[in-house]
């Protein structure tokens, strides 16, 4: 089920590197929720 304008890289090593792109995307994104989640909480017990 992959999009038909879904272009992927025809080497290894630059898929590679989208792969770990992707990987510390998705590593900031988690903790930029439990930030988030710490705030809400400080929030509420300020409140």
């Amino acid at each position: 089920m992959t999009p038909p304008d879904l272009n992927l890289p025809n080497d290894v090593e630059t898929l590679r590197a989208m792969v770990l792109a992707l990987a510390e995307r998705a590593a900031r994104a988690d903790a930029l929720e439990s930030e988030v989640a710490d705030l809400r909480v400080r929030n509420a017990d300020a409140e």
